[in-house]
């Protein structure tokens, strides 16, 4: 291309002159509301993904416009139809916890819901000290069942070095 024969000097200066022409003729036209792409000038701009390029001219651009708002608008029903869904299956999911938990403890429905409902109403703090009893609990368990596994290893150390050394012969 011609470009590529040019020197930079002389690049500058044709974009210049393009420049001044197009501003003469803005001059000259009626002058309506400035766009971001009358501003533009042929100049090499990365746009975001977001970037709409809407046409100059009024008429097409209220168009455009209007198209973009009725793609807004179904994009917002989707999405509360998604939540309205999710939160439908969020309630059912519930509800078949809340009946396998009254099989599990003997209880009604109603009573698991109430014992629920008992429970969120806790503050915070006193939910997050059953947290801790629990693990310590499961903990102090943990370590009583390696101690019993320890012993037995004690107790039963010729007979398990002499079926290691059987297995690996």
């Amino acid at each position: 291309p011609l470009l590529d024969l040019m020197s930079d000097d002389m690049v500058r200066e044709r974009e210049r002159q393009r420049w001044e022409e197009e501003a003469y003729e803005e001059l000259g036209e009626e002058s309506g509301p400035i766009h971001y792409q009358d501003v533009q000038h042929n100049e090499v701009r990365t746009h975001g993904v977001a970037y709409y390029q809407f046409a100059t001219d009024e008429e097409k651009r209220k168009e455009q416009m209007a198209a973009l708002n009725k793609l807004r608008d179904q994009t917002i029903e989707q999405r509360q139809k998604r939540e309205k869904l999710r939160e439908k299956r969020k309630s059912l999911a519930e509800a078949r916890l809340r009946k396998i938990k009254a099989r599990k403890l003997g209880l009604s429905e109603e009573e698991v819901a109430a014992l629920e409902e008992a429970a969120s109403d806790l503050p915070q703090e006193t939910k997050e000290e059953e947290k801790l009893q629990l693990w310590k609990r499961q903990h102090q368990t943990c370590r009583k069942k390696q101690k019993r596994k320890r012993s037995w290893i004690k107790k039963n150390r010729k007979w398990l070095l002499s079926w290691r050394s059987w297995k690996t012969d």
